[in-house]
This record gives C-alpha cells, structure tokens and sequence, in this order.
C-alpha cells in the first residue's frame, strides 16, 4: 500500500484545483490538516464540501499508483449507478453526481442529513447501540436475491468471481500478516482447509457480495428511525458466498460483541426463511474468515507501522477467532 507523504503537496494542489474547476468548497467545520495527514497511511480521501447553491455533497478521491486504478474506479462509480436502477429493497446506494478519472480519480454525492457523512469513524462509536441490525441484514440478502444471475461483467462493469482458488491465492498473499500470532502449523492446516473445501467454495461463489462491508462503508441516516443504512465504496463488488459480507462486518466489529452477536442471529434467521442451511452457512462462515482476518490484521499492522497507533485488542480477538476455527 502506498505511502503519499512526498506528493501531498501536488496532491492537495490536484484536490483544490478539481474543487475550484467544479465550484465546490470544502464545509466550513473541515480540518483539511486533519484530513490530508490520513492521506499518507490510506489510499483515499474524504471531504464534505458545498456548490455554488449551498448544497451539500460528499467528495472522494481514490489515489493509486497502479494500473489496476480504472478497474476500481469502473465498480466504484458505475457498480451503484447499476444497483440503483435495480430497485433493491432496503438497499439505499449513493446517486453519484459527478466522477472523473483523471489527474486523480474522484467523484461527489449528495451529503445525506447526519453527522455520519465525513465523520463517519467517530459516529459509528456514537450511533452503535441504535444500530440498525436487521435493515443492513434485509439489505445484504436483498442485494444477493436480486442479483443471483449476475455475470462477471454485467454491462460495461467488470465484477470479479472470488473461486476456490482465489481464496487460497488471497491467503497466500496475506498469511504472512500473521507471522509471530499463530503457529506455522496452525497456518498451514488453515491452507489445508481451505484447499481441502475449494470445490464448495467454488460451487458457493454465486451471489453479489459488496465485498469490504466495514462500519466505515454504512451510512447512518439519523431522519429515520430505527436509522436507515446506505452503502458505500463499491470498488470491492464482487461474485462470492452468501456468508462473505457477513463474516467481513463481523470481523470488523470485535469493539462491539453485542452487535457480532446479534447480526449473526438476525442473519441466521432470515436465512432459515429464505431457504437456506445454517448448517452450510456456519461452514461458509468460518472459511471466509480465513482469508478475511489476515487482510485486516495486514492493514492495521500498516497503519501501526506508519502512524504508531495500536490495534492489539482487535488483532488479538481476530488471531484467537483465527485459532479456534483452525481448531
């Protein structure tokens, strides 16, 4: 992951003139020294800003130094304008107004009336315990049920397929993220499982997954109540298991052990009346998990790297998850 530090200067200079090219200006509460230091650890940049009419919008700008970029770009801009048209129910996905991929990539949406746009770390610590569980559940299985004959390129977007292959080759390629928190052998017969349940993997690879569900990418909206969701960062879509997005919020929430708790049940539940084995889904579950924990261990031990900030609680409670599914 790329370290922006020496290009913040041409990079804020990039920003401002986009801004000023499309009349917009950042909020008048936006700490951009605050914001342009995250630049240096992160590939993006988020930043509440207002048009020439006062009205509020979401600027992002994705920084990347590979060739990968317009790929990115492609499912993170058209990828919700297709789901859009779709109509899915309790899926609300941001209507993104403007988009452009060069000199950076970046695009805007309308702010949605909460604290949650531009902050939406600290609001989520906030907003925890009134946390809509079952409407992000009804909008993950909605978003597979209305998407069970999507193709790896649906249009002009391309959605990769994560097979049984591509989880072992994930595991590969993040494992070592785990060096001195598991035993080689622990690690080696994680691989062994993994490879000993490719083909169900492969076979299970079959419904729309949003791909990197984290609290970061849920929106709440204050207005309603229970708050509604909306989704954001869809530049990881893509084809997968039904427990994939599941297994990634959950992974993501060990802060929050009530909330692990119950999304599991609430997501259970809905299963059972949409036809499925639970059974099939705690499998799928604990396999996911094995390609999920290295990644996100393998991004806080980034930031603890270039920031100093300590993730030791959340890195030991996803090494002993880790552990007890080897197990």
């Amino acid at each position: 992951m790329p370290k922006f530090g020496p290009f913040l200067p041409n990079i804020k200079k990039s920003i401002y003139d986009i801004l000023e090219r499309n009349e917009l200006a950042p909020d008048f509460y936006f700490d951009s020294d605050d914001f342009y230091e995250k630049l240096e650890t992160q590939r993006f940049f988020i930043m509440p800003v207002i048009d020439k009419h006062n009205d509020k919008f979401i600027f992002k700008a994705r920084i990347e130094d590979h060739l990968s970029t317009q790929a990115i770009f492609d499912r993170e801009i058209r990828f919700p304008q297709f789901v859009k048209k779709l109509n899915i129910p309790f899926l609300n996905v941001p209507d993104v107004k403007k988009a452009e991929y060069k000199p950076i990539e970046w695009y805007i949406y309308p702010y949605l009336e909460t604290d949650a746009s531009g902050n939406i770390a600290e609001i989520w610590e906030k907003y925890q315990e009134n946390f809509p569980i079952k409407k992000v559940v009804l909008s993950i299985i909605a978003l597979q049920e209305n998407t069970k004959n999507i193709t790896e390129r649906e249009g002009f977007v391309e959605i990769p397929k994560r097979s049984g292959e591509g989880f072992i080759e994930l595991f590969d390629q993040f494992k070592n993220s785990l060096d001195g928190l598991i035993s080689p052998e622990e690690t080696s017969q994680a691989r062994e499982i993994l490879l000993a349940n490719k083909d169900l993997l492969k076979k299970s690879s079959a419904v729309l997954s949003h791909g990197d569900l984290h609290p970061g990418n849920i929106i709440l909206n204050e207005k309603d109540s229970p708050p509604s969701v909306t989704l954001i960062d869809w530049a990881g879509v893509q084809i997968n298991n039904y427990a994939y997005d599941i297994a990634f919020l959950w992974a993501t929430l060990s802060k929050s052990p009530k909330i692990q708790n119950d999304i599991i049940e609430e997501f259970k539940k809905v299963l059972l009346e949409h036809g499925y084995n639970n059974d099939d889904f705690e499998k799928l579950f604990n396999l996911d998990l094995f390609i999920i924990i290295p990644q996100i261990v393998d991004r806080f031990n980034y930031i603890t790297e270039h920031t100093g900030k300590k993730f030791d609680k959340q890195v030991g409670f996803l090494v002993e998850k880790f552990g007890g599914v080897v197990r």
